[in-house]
């Protein structure tokens, strides 16, 4: 079978593509696209109706990594394709990630690190925060929300959880969980996104951001649909103490484009209390190469059991 890798792959898995026989494509490869029969994406490339028209031969998409928003389920079940992903296996880095941005703000790492550049070296300017005094809040407690409470939990004073999956007001695990989000808005100092785009979508809007602290953190782990970017912008420029750190935007670049080639992302990225790195919570070797192996096996297992129908 032939399989169209659309935004890069661990070379681990690659090489078991290769070892199971499949021949591996790319976008930049001169191929008959009506011969593609496994498409393999990560979270630019969309597998909508007109990429399916495109490649007419497709039996199975797999996503490397959390999150299928960028993949029309549903048109793949009418179509009899098969749809495979790896929930949860990127929980560490993107945790890791997370809490170490939460860090370098409260640190002021980012503008110190910019100041020191310009060879100014006044201490005096350099003033952090301690961590410990403040409380941070994790809504949606998921594989990667979970990951995140459990790192960023010894550094906090107090740590909220909001979990559909948790009824009423409750302790437990030393985690105190809210039956309402409202609450845990109003309490926390670092806000932390960790929940699916689906039914999520633009949560972040004028009533969720009016029950922030004046100088809240806000971090978005997960995807950028989650935010309604301009309800956002008239937030930070009237908060000016408080923070938007994002992994992700809506829609995402273009990743492969050169600085002279990329078109800006908008207001919101221009704002000095805002920080935005490109979905890189979980580009670790260790993460990658996990994440590419398991789907190859699902892959290589299915193209297996097909073939011998």
């Amino acid at each position: 079978m032939n399989v169209l890798i659309t935004e890069g792959m661990h070379e681990e898995g690659i090489r078991m593509f290769q070892q199971a026989g499949l021949r591996v494509w790319t976008l930049a490869d001169i191929v008959s696209a009506k011969d593609v029969e496994v498409i393999v994406v990560r979270s630019v490339f969309n597998v909508d109706a007109a990429a399916l028209d495109l490649y007419p031969s497709v039996k199975i998409v797999a996503k490397l990594g959390t999150g299928l928003d960028n993949i029309d389920q549903a048109l793949c079940t009418r179509k009899g394709i098969a749809v495979l992903s790896t929930p949860g296996m990127n929980a560490v880095s993107t945790a890791e990630f997370a809490v170490a941005q939460i860090l370098n703000i409260f640190k002021n790492s980012f503008e110190i690190h910019s100041r020191v550049l310009q060879r100014d070296f006044r201490r005096n300017l350099y003033y952090g925060r301690e961590v410990s005094q403040y409380s941070a809040g994790i809504v949606g407690f998921g594989k990667v929300g979970k990951a995140i409470a459990d790192r960023l939990k010894p550094f906090v004073k107090k740590m909220y959880v909001r979990d559909t999956h948790t009824q009423g007001d409750v302790i437990k695990h030393g985690f105190h969980y809210f039956a309402h989000q409202n609450d845990l808005l109003t309490v926390s100092d670092i806000v932390v996104l960790a929940v699916p785009l689906k039914n999520n979508e633009k949560m972040v809007d004028r009533a969720f951001l009016s029950r922030l602290k004046e100088n809240c953190v806000l971090v978005n782990i997960a995807r950028g649909g989650l935010v309604d970017k301009d309800a956002l912008e008239h937030f930070l420029r009237s908060h000016p103490r408080a923070w938007y750190y994002c992994d992700v935007t809506d829609p995402e670049p273009d990743y492969a484009l050169a600085p002279e080639e990329q078109s800006h992302l908008g207001a919101l990225f221009s704002l000095p209390n805002v920080l935005y790195t490109p979905h890189i919570a979980n580009l670790t070797d260790e993460c990658q190469r996990s994440i590419a192996i398991a789907i190859a096996e699902k892959i290589v297992l299915l193209c297996q059991q097909k073939k011998s129908l």
